[in-house]
């Protein structure tokens, strides 16, 4: 309660009613109006205590108008108090009441007139500031005083995109019914409309277009409403942009598609309803990156195995090329995905396909087959196999990529499928050669020579293998048990 008789007593016998705290440098108003004493901040007033000290930058109005003191807000504006002084922040006291919900404070200010459209160094209008808050009621007292509805703050954010991201459905039709703008645009090309459907804001989504807003405007990163939707997997909200016209696809370079955008997280409920509102299944993706790919391309990739089946069914092209060259059965097989490579081929997916590096399918499952362990990949492209012998850009065929990796069973598994094994690559290199190049790795310089690898074949600088291996006397004790007769000088 303060001690009122106290600070009278004091004040009677001529205590200075303005004097400073020596450690904290404020005044006993200050102090007064921080514990929330009315009866004594009315006696400092009457006494002459200076309404507008800001030490510390914290003036009493603002102290008030912060704690929702409306009684001593209004004693300190009947004795002078400056209405728009600035905190530290170059925040007003409407500013920390329109922050903080005390709209009867804020009713107050405004009635003494206070500034409705400063909003600091951020631009942050009283507002923008109770949008933030959800504080709708001190929002619509803002609205009806007149508050500029489109402003932006420096961010480039407006009340408008605020309250549609809060998903506030009330707040939203206040703003409109005030002229809110509607398709504003802010950072990023955000649009009320756009983060209403981002953030799942059924109703809100629905109010924005009842209100005409644009259904398919593209944000920065080339995206359109009902592409968020898709990613989301929100059926109702689709539901909703369709019902208003909205395209699944931009042909602008950049920008995205609903359904490759679903085809990234592989929600087969969404999947299925865009294939029953005619999405298109073929369409090719234009963002950096997936260029050319179709949507089986990225169902293949990702392993979405039920998704595939039913994309082939509603007509995927089988064999669609991206702009790398890449084919779904290309991009399943590199990722490992067994059974979808399976159903590519049984459905007719062509194995004989190169990327932009020049490597072959066969190439790639080999490569893939050695750096994850497995042989699965290989042996079902083996069953219906393209060029065994297709080569790299240098040369090199799948039988030197098994070599490279010093792998006898994959080494064995290409011979039995019928590699080339006087293969040649770049400067002329047989499989044997290579072999003995790399190291000469025992087992499979051993499989070769059962497989009746010539020893005398000459790469472009005219060596052998018999005159390779003279560096490696293991090598050559295994070369003369294999070949009869042979006997190498060492």
């Amino acid at each position: 309660m303060g001690h009122c008789v106290v600070a009278t007593f004091l004040l009677e016998r001529g205590i200075d009613v303005n004097f400073k705290d020596e450690t904290l440098a404020v005044s006993p108003l200050q102090h007064a109006v921080g514990c929330g004493h009315a009866n004594i901040v009315k006696l400092l007033l009457e006494k002459g205590a200076e309404p507008n000290y800001n030490s510390r930058h914290r003036a009493p109005l603002m102290i008030a108008s912060s704690r929702g003191q409306l009684d001593i807000v209004e004693l300190l504006l009947v004795y002078g108090a400056e209405i728009d002084c600035r905190d530290s922040n170059n925040q007003t006291s409407l500013i920390k009441a329109a922050s903080l919900g005390h709209l009867d404070i804020v009713k107050l200010l405004l009635e003494y007139g206070a500034e409705i459209e400063y909003g600091g160094t951020t631009n942050n209008t009283p507002l923008m500031i109770a949008v933030d808050g959800k504080h709708d009621k001190i929002v619509k007292v803002l609205l009806e005083e007149g508050a500029e509805v489109n402003i932006k703050t420096q961010s480039d954010n407006s009340s408008l995109l605020q309250a549609s991201w809060a998903g506030c459905l009330d707040m939203v039709n206040l703003l409109l019914k005030h002229g809110a703008e509607i398709d504003c645009r802010v950072s990023r090309h955000q649009t009320p409309l756009i983060v209403a459907v981002f953030r799942g804001h059924e109703k809100v989504v629905k109010l924005l277009l009842d209100n005409d807003a644009e259904v398919n405007c593209v944000d920065f990163g080339g995206e359109t409403p009902i592409v968020k939707a898709s990613a989301a997997g929100n059926i109702v909200i689709m539901s909703l942009l369709l019902d208003r016209g909205a395209k699944f696809d931009c042909e602008k370079e950049g920008f995205a598609s609903a359904l490759l955008s679903n085809l990234r997280h592989g929600r087969m409920e969404t999947v299925e309803f865009l294939l029953q509102n005619g999405v298109d299944t073929n369409v090719r993706d234009r963002m950096p990156g997936y260029k050319g790919w179709t949507p089986l391309i990225h169902a293949a990739r990702n392993g979405h195995e039920t998704i595939v089946k039913l994309l082939l069914k509603n007509g995927a092209q089988i064999n669609a090329e991206c702009e790398s060259g890449s084919t779904p059965l290309y991009e399943a097989a590199s990722q490992g995905h067994a059974t979808i490579v399976e159903l590519l081929l049984d459905k007719g997916g062509k194995t004989e396909v190169e990327n932009k590096d020049n490597n072959g399918l066969l190439i790639h499952a080999v490569k893939i087959a050695i750096l994850g362990g497995k042989l699965s990949i290989l042996k079902l492209l083996l069953e219906k196999p393209p060029n065994i012998n297709q080569k790299d850009v240098r040369g090199q065929t799948p039988l030197f990529w098994a070599i490279c990796f010093l792998r006898e069973d994959m080494v064995k598994l290409l011979l039995d499928k019928g590699a080339d094994i006087e293969s040649r690559s770049d400067g002329g290199l047989s499989p044997l050669m290579y072999a003995i190049l790399l190291g000469g790795y025992l087992p499979i310089v051993k499989t070769l020579l059962d497989r009746s690898a010539d020893i005398n074949a000459e790469d472009d600088e005219g060596s052998s293998p018999l005159s390779m291996i003279k560096k490696n006397p293991s090598l050559i004790d295994l070369l003369e048990a294999n070949v009869p007769g042979l006997k190498i000088d060492r």
